[in-house]
């Protein structure tokens, strides 16, 4: 025959458990919410499918920094020709048209 206390220290167990099952089950609940929240149930593939977005954002931008690079070099170039053959014309003309 089980004592007072132990009867009362079974019946806490079993409240404690039966408190653990609900919340177990709470957490099973929004754990399938979240889930559904993914395409498909799937979060690694959204997951993925982010990674693949975020890594094409990091190409585009890098293929336009190295244009604007590209640009900034030519166009520096273009400037310093167009000032040579300024330099060019203007010294042509004082020695040859005085």
């Amino acid at each position: 025959m089980l004592s007072d206390e132990e009867k009362a220290l079974i019946k806490d167990l079993s409240d404690q458990i039966s408190a653990m099952r609900g919340e177990l089950a709470d957490n099973t609940r929004k754990t399938d919410q979240i889930l559904k929240g993914f395409p498909q149930g799937d979060p690694d593939g959204h997951r993925r499918y982010h990674e693949e977005v975020i890594q094409k954002m990091a190409d585009n931008r890098k293929l336009r920094q190295d244009l604007i690079t590209h640009l900034a070099k030519t166009g520096s170039w273009l400037a310093f020709a167009g000032v040579v053959t300024i330099l060019f014309k203007y010294f042509k003309a004082q020695i040859l048209g005085g």
